[in-house]
């Protein structure tokens, strides 16, 4: 179940997942109805994530790449 976090925010911990298992980790989220967002439209290049938050309203985010990924990726489109 796709859904909306509570309060929009940059703030959250960001834990890097193989991209291998990004769609059982989605899948996983379905089966035991854990609501979770896809965020902003992203380039191929930033790599899949995923955001969610603990029933304490703490925020988390599954992504594939690293932040090296980002940087270049945002480096280049600032040229």
């Amino acid at each position: 179940r796709m859904g909306k976090h509570t309060t929009q925010s940059y703030t959250h911990t960001a834990i890097r997942v193989p991209e291998e298992e990004f769609d059982h980790i989605t899948e996983y989220f379905e089966k035991h109805k854990i609501v979770y967002s896809l965020g902003r439209g992203r380039n191929i290049r930033e790599k899949k994530s995923v955001y969610f938050q603990d029933p304490d309203g703490h925020k988390f985010e599954f992504h594939c790449g690293t932040m090296k990924d980002r940087l270049e990726y945002f480096n280049d489109i600032k040229k």
